[in-house]
């Protein structure tokens, strides 16, 4: 389970994140706007994949510590859902077995 959430959560920030192609473009346009160099677009766009790299990782990493964070808590709150869900089962079977008794004394009185 921890794993399914983790993929997701990377999924959706590997979909979010920029591409190396966006960024390229995106900094070809700037570069033609703002009359600077080809070198000095392409040290722009190194270093803005650099720092979009360091990003996803730090992300990467804040997910994994809070997902450790939760699984105790998860594993906790589980339990007690298990132990109301119990108690809850033993009483509906205490409450099925008393009316089954009823109504069998029922159908042993009219025979």
């Amino acid at each position: 389970m921890k794993e399914k959430i983790k993929k997701g959560i990377l999924i959706g920030l590997g979909v979010a994140s920029i591409t190396k192609k966006k960024i390229e473009k995106e900094v070809k346009k700037i570069a033609k706007k703002a009359d600077i160099s080809s070198k000095e677009g392409d040290v722009l766009a190194k270093k803005l994949l650099a720092e979009a790299s360091k990003t996803k990782k730090n992300m990467e990493k804040i997910i994994v510590s809070e997902l450790n964070k939760a699984k105790p808590k998860a594993k906790q709150l589980a339990k007690k859902a298990v132990a109301r869900a119990k108690g809850k089962a033993k009483k509906v079977a205490k409450k099925v077995l008393s009316k089954g008794k009823r109504i069998l004394k029922k159908a042993a009185r009219r025979r």
